[in-house]
Protein backbone atom coordinates (compact mmCIF):
# COMPACT_ATOMS: atom_id res chain seq x y z
CA UNK A 1 0.00 0.00 0.00
CA UNK A 2 1.57 3.33 -1.05
CA UNK A 3 2.24 5.81 1.73
CA UNK A 4 0.76 9.31 2.01
CA UNK A 5 1.85 11.83 -0.61
CA UNK A 6 4.66 14.23 0.22
CA UNK A 7 3.68 17.94 -0.08
CA UNK A 8 5.34 19.62 -3.01
CA UNK A 9 7.72 22.45 -2.32
CA UNK A 10 8.49 25.33 -4.73
CA UNK A 11 11.90 25.05 -6.28
CA UNK A 12 14.60 27.43 -5.22
CA UNK A 13 15.53 30.26 -7.46
CA UNK A 14 18.91 30.27 -9.03
CA UNK A 15 20.43 33.43 -10.47
CA UNK A 16 19.69 33.83 -14.18
CA UNK A 17 17.15 30.94 -14.34
CA UNK A 18 13.39 30.92 -14.29
CA UNK A 19 11.88 28.93 -11.47
CA UNK A 20 10.59 25.56 -12.50
CA UNK A 21 7.71 24.81 -10.14
CA UNK A 22 6.79 21.27 -9.40
CA UNK A 23 3.25 22.39 -8.66
CA UNK A 24 1.26 25.64 -8.53
CA UNK A 25 -0.87 26.39 -5.52
CA UNK A 26 -3.69 28.89 -6.22
CA UNK A 27 -6.24 29.90 -3.59
CA UNK A 28 -9.61 28.37 -4.40
CA UNK A 29 -8.13 26.18 -7.22
CA UNK A 30 -6.61 22.74 -7.20
CA UNK A 31 -2.87 22.24 -7.66
CA UNK A 32 -1.87 21.97 -11.28
CA UNK A 33 0.88 19.75 -12.52
CA UNK A 34 4.21 21.31 -13.31
CA UNK A 35 3.77 20.57 -16.99
CA UNK A 36 0.57 22.68 -17.10
CA UNK A 37 2.27 25.51 -15.19
CA UNK A 38 5.02 25.95 -17.76
CA UNK A 39 2.88 25.53 -20.90
CA UNK A 40 2.67 28.60 -23.12
CA UNK A 41 -0.60 30.59 -23.23
CA UNK A 42 -3.32 28.98 -25.36
CA UNK A 43 -1.67 25.53 -25.37
CA UNK A 44 -3.80 22.55 -24.44
CA UNK A 45 -2.73 20.79 -21.33
CA UNK A 46 -1.89 17.14 -21.76
CA UNK A 47 -3.13 16.44 -18.24
CA UNK A 48 -6.88 16.79 -17.52
CA UNK A 49 -7.77 19.40 -14.89
CA UNK A 50 -8.02 18.24 -11.37
CA UNK A 51 -5.64 17.23 -8.66
CA UNK A 52 -3.15 14.48 -9.45
CA UNK A 53 -4.01 10.92 -8.44
CA UNK A 54 -2.98 10.24 -4.91
CA UNK A 55 -2.77 13.90 -3.91
CA UNK A 56 -5.44 16.02 -2.18
CA UNK A 57 -5.72 19.74 -2.42
CA UNK A 58 -6.24 21.56 0.92
CA UNK A 59 -8.75 23.77 -0.83
CA UNK A 60 -10.72 21.15 -2.77
CA UNK A 61 -12.64 19.59 0.10
CA UNK A 62 -12.49 15.93 1.06
CA UNK A 63 -10.43 13.66 -1.21
CA UNK A 64 -12.21 11.32 -3.62
CA UNK A 65 -12.51 7.70 -2.57
CA UNK A 66 -9.54 5.44 -3.37
CA UNK A 67 -9.88 3.15 -6.33
CA UNK A 68 -9.27 -0.54 -5.67
CA UNK A 69 -5.71 -1.68 -6.38
CA UNK A 70 -5.05 -3.60 -9.64
CA UNK A 71 -4.52 -7.36 -9.20
CA UNK A 72 -0.87 -8.40 -9.16
CA UNK A 73 0.62 -9.64 -12.35
CA UNK A 74 1.43 -13.35 -12.15
CA UNK A 75 5.13 -14.08 -11.90
CA UNK A 76 6.77 -14.96 -15.17
CA UNK A 77 7.93 -18.56 -15.29
CA UNK A 78 11.52 -18.28 -16.45
CA UNK A 79 11.96 -22.03 -16.66
CA UNK A 80 9.12 -22.58 -19.11
CA UNK A 81 10.36 -24.53 -22.11
CA UNK A 82 13.64 -25.46 -20.40
CA UNK A 83 14.51 -29.07 -19.59
CA UNK A 84 14.72 -29.94 -15.93
CA UNK A 85 17.61 -31.63 -14.12
CA UNK A 86 16.18 -35.12 -14.74
CA UNK A 87 15.64 -34.37 -18.42
CA UNK A 88 19.13 -32.89 -18.62
CA UNK A 89 20.59 -35.97 -16.93
CA UNK A 90 18.73 -38.28 -19.32
CA UNK A 91 19.76 -36.12 -22.26
CA UNK A 92 23.36 -36.19 -21.02
CA UNK A 93 23.32 -39.97 -20.71
CA UNK A 94 21.70 -40.29 -24.11
CA UNK A 95 24.27 -37.98 -25.68
CA UNK A 96 27.06 -39.86 -23.91
CA UNK A 97 25.73 -43.17 -25.27
CA UNK A 98 25.47 -41.67 -28.72
CA UNK A 99 29.02 -40.35 -28.43
CA UNK A 100 30.27 -43.78 -27.37
CA UNK A 101 28.36 -45.46 -30.21
CA UNK A 102 29.71 -42.94 -32.70
CA UNK A 103 33.20 -43.39 -31.27
CA UNK A 104 32.98 -47.18 -31.58
CA UNK A 105 31.56 -46.87 -35.08
CA UNK A 106 34.35 -44.52 -36.13
CA UNK A 107 36.96 -46.72 -34.44
CA UNK A 108 35.63 -49.75 -36.27
CA UNK A 109 35.60 -47.78 -39.51
CA UNK A 110 39.18 -46.64 -38.86
CA UNK A 111 40.27 -50.20 -38.02
CA UNK A 112 38.58 -51.47 -41.17
CA UNK A 113 40.27 -48.76 -43.19
CA UNK A 114 43.66 -49.61 -41.67
CA UNK A 115 43.02 -53.32 -42.31
CA UNK A 116 42.18 -52.66 -45.98
CA UNK A 117 45.24 -50.44 -46.31
CA UNK A 118 47.46 -53.13 -44.77
CA UNK A 119 45.99 -55.79 -47.04
CA UNK A 120 46.52 -53.54 -50.04
CA UNK A 121 50.06 -52.80 -48.90
CA UNK A 122 50.79 -56.51 -48.44
CA UNK A 123 49.28 -57.34 -51.82
CA UNK A 124 51.36 -54.64 -53.47
CA UNK A 125 54.43 -55.88 -51.59
CA UNK A 126 53.78 -59.49 -52.64
CA UNK A 127 53.25 -58.42 -56.24
CA UNK A 128 56.39 -56.32 -56.08
CA UNK A 129 58.34 -59.18 -54.52
CA UNK A 130 57.11 -61.57 -57.21
CA UNK A 131 58.09 -59.05 -59.87
CA UNK A 132 61.47 -58.51 -58.23
CA UNK A 133 61.99 -62.26 -57.93
CA UNK A 134 61.15 -62.65 -61.61
CA UNK A 135 63.54 -59.84 -62.50
CA UNK A 136 66.23 -61.34 -60.28
CA UNK A 137 65.62 -64.77 -61.80
CA UNK A 138 65.96 -63.32 -65.29
CA UNK A 139 69.10 -61.50 -64.27
CA UNK A 140 70.51 -64.69 -62.76
CA UNK A 141 69.73 -66.61 -65.93
CA UNK A 142 71.35 -63.94 -68.05
CA UNK A 143 74.39 -63.98 -65.79
CA UNK A 144 74.51 -67.77 -65.96
CA UNK A 145 74.29 -67.61 -69.76
CA UNK A 146 77.10 -65.07 -69.86
CA UNK A 147 79.12 -67.17 -67.44
CA UNK A 148 78.52 -70.27 -69.57
CA UNK A 149 79.61 -68.43 -72.67
CA UNK A 150 82.67 -67.10 -70.90
CA UNK A 151 83.41 -70.57 -69.55
CA UNK A 152 83.13 -72.11 -72.98
CA UNK A 153 85.38 -69.45 -74.45
CA UNK A 154 87.97 -69.85 -71.73
CA UNK A 155 87.71 -73.64 -71.93
CA UNK A 156 88.29 -73.48 -75.67
CA UNK A 157 91.28 -71.25 -75.12
CA UNK A 158 92.65 -73.64 -72.50
CA UNK A 159 92.08 -76.63 -74.77
CA UNK A 160 93.81 -74.85 -77.62
CA UNK A 161 96.69 -73.92 -75.37
CA UNK A 162 96.92 -77.49 -74.07
CA UNK A 163 96.81 -78.87 -77.59
CA UNK A 164 99.53 -76.48 -78.63
CA UNK A 165 101.58 -77.49 -75.64
CA UNK A 166 101.02 -81.17 -76.44
CA UNK A 167 102.03 -80.53 -80.04
CA UNK A 168 105.07 -78.62 -78.97
CA UNK A 169 105.91 -81.34 -76.47
CA UNK A 170 105.49 -84.05 -79.08
CA UNK A 171 107.68 -82.15 -81.50
CA UNK A 172 110.25 -81.56 -78.82
CA UNK A 173 110.14 -85.20 -77.79
CA UNK A 174 110.39 -86.29 -81.39
CA UNK A 175 113.32 -83.99 -81.88
CA UNK A 176 114.98 -85.25 -78.73
CA UNK A 177 114.30 -88.84 -79.72
CA UNK A 178 115.77 -88.20 -83.14
CA UNK A 179 118.74 -86.49 -81.58
CA UNK A 180 119.10 -89.36 -79.15
CA UNK A 181 118.99 -91.91 -81.92
CA UNK A 182 121.48 -89.93 -83.89
CA UNK A 183 123.76 -89.63 -80.92
CA UNK A 184 123.22 -93.26 -80.06
CA UNK A 185 124.20 -94.23 -83.56
CA UNK A 186 127.20 -91.96 -83.39
CA UNK A 187 128.03 -93.34 -79.98
CA UNK A 188 127.89 -96.88 -81.31
CA UNK A 189 130.03 -95.85 -84.21
CA UNK A 190 132.52 -94.24 -81.91
CA UNK A 191 132.44 -97.27 -79.66
CA UNK A 192 133.06 -99.53 -82.61
CA UNK A 193 135.83 -97.24 -83.77
CA UNK A 194 137.29 -97.33 -80.30
CA UNK A 195 137.16 -101.07 -80.20
CA UNK A 196 138.85 -101.31 -83.54
CA UNK A 197 141.48 -98.79 -82.55
CA UNK A 198 141.95 -100.49 -79.20
CA UNK A 199 142.35 -103.86 -80.92
CA UNK A 200 144.76 -102.30 -83.36
CA UNK A 201 146.65 -100.63 -80.57
CA UNK A 202 146.82 -103.79 -78.59
CA UNK A 203 147.91 -105.71 -81.67
CA UNK A 204 150.52 -103.12 -82.47
CA UNK A 205 151.65 -102.99 -78.88
CA UNK A 206 151.94 -106.74 -78.85
CA UNK A 207 153.83 -106.73 -82.08
CA UNK A 208 156.11 -104.01 -80.82
CA UNK A 209 156.62 -105.90 -77.62
CA UNK A 210 157.43 -109.03 -79.54
CA UNK A 211 159.80 -107.06 -81.72
CA UNK A 212 161.41 -105.58 -78.70
CA UNK A 213 161.84 -109.02 -77.20
CA UNK A 214 163.16 -110.25 -80.46
CA UNK A 215 165.65 -107.42 -80.74
CA UNK A 216 166.63 -107.90 -77.16
CA UNK A 217 167.10 -111.56 -77.79
CA UNK A 218 169.10 -110.83 -80.91
CA UNK A 219 171.16 -108.33 -79.03
CA UNK A 220 171.90 -110.84 -76.32
CA UNK A 221 172.68 -113.42 -78.95
CA UNK A 222 175.06 -111.10 -80.78
CA UNK A 223 176.88 -110.24 -77.60
CA UNK A 224 177.25 -113.92 -76.75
Amino acid sequence: TPGPPTPLQPTALRPGLMPVPTGVLTPGRPMLPAAAAILPPGAASPVPPGPPRGFASPFAGPPPPRLPLAPPTPAVKLTDGMPGPEALSEEKESCARNIEKELRRREQGLEEQIRHQREHLHNVAESRKAQLLLEVDNQVKQQELLMSQNYNEQLMLLQRAAQQQRTDLAQKVSKLELEYQQRKAQEEYLQQSYEIQRENYEAQTKILAELAELRKAQALAGVG
